[in-house]
């Protein structure tokens, strides 16, 4: 998606080497194609307006006109997801190396245990603006407060605390917590799908209950569900309803099983 690289290599006429956190492109597979719907008319304005200037500053450097995407892929590139997760993984050649997810210590993201013996369920909705979401998290305390979880809960540095009520003994409340701490210990992950996060949950063998938040989100949740590895609601879907005592008896045996790990 960062096509800078692309075009530092072509003005200096040296190979180029690619590194892609997400689903990967090649001249069969687009990324485009699993946007749930058409951008909306402003959104398409403003792609339009993003491709005639960077067209302009090609032309101006003497480069080929750069696509999103579903440009041309590079010589060489490293995807950070793995091969089984990519969709028509099978279309992918030589020039492509699946390495799965780049998890680090991240020793700086402060401490947590486990409280007891329940089941931990850790919800968050990542890292950016768009998890200003107090309707969403005070949903989660309506459904999961005074349960059997043991509930860590990430809202952010956009809400308020205060506004999300009083809060139940078996939650606890942060801005952020230390999302690789907690995963090891985690029976289920109720996440936004964001492809970091949900690369990290599948490491550590998390089963994930994903509400997207955008579009590249509903994706990663789509391909989730297609691969069996969780489930995908609808941001207004009751959580009270769906997260229903059936799954909380198959989240730790599904934890056990050890999905995905590396």
């Amino acid at each position: 998606m960062t096509i800078s690289g692309a075009m530092a290599a072509e003005k200096l006429g040296v190979p180029a080497v690619a590194m892609m956190p997400t689903y990967a492109t090649n001249e069969h597979f687009s990324f485009r194609t699993l946007m749930p719907a058409a951008p909306s008319p402003k959104m398409a304005e403003v792609w339009k307006a993003m491709g005639h200037a960077m067209a302009e500053f090609a032309a101006e450097q003497g480069l080929s006109t750069p696509r999103m995407f579903d440009g041309p892929p590079a010589p060489f590139n490293i995807v950070f997801i793995p091969r089984e997760f990519q969709p028509m993984a099978e279309t992918f050649d030589e020039r492509f190396t699946f390495v799965g997810p780049s998890v680090s210590r991240r020793d700086a993201e402060g401490e947590w245990t486990r409280d007891g013996t329940n089941p931990v369920l850790f919800i968050s909705l990542g890292t950016t603006p768009l998890n200003r979401r107090p309707d969403f998290f005070r949903s989660c305390l309506d459904a999961f407060g005074h349960t059997d979880w043991d509930v860590s809960m990430a809202i952010g540095e956009q809400t308020d605390p205060a506004s999300l009520g009083t809060v139940p003994p078996n939650v606890r409340l942060r801005p952020f917590f230390p999302q690789l701490l907690v995963l090891r210990q985690a029976d289920v992950f109720l996440t936004h799908a964001g492809m970091n996060s949900t690369m990290e949950a599948l490491y550590f063998g998390v089963p994930m209950v994903a509400v997207p938040q955008q579009p590249e989100q509903e994706a990663t949740a789509r391909r989730l569900e297609e691969l069996g590895l969780g489930w995908r609601l609808a941001p207004r879907t009751s959580l009270r309803r769906r997260f229903s005592a059936r799954f909380q008896r198959s989240a730790p045996a599904a934890r056990s099983a050890g999905m995905w790990r590396q």
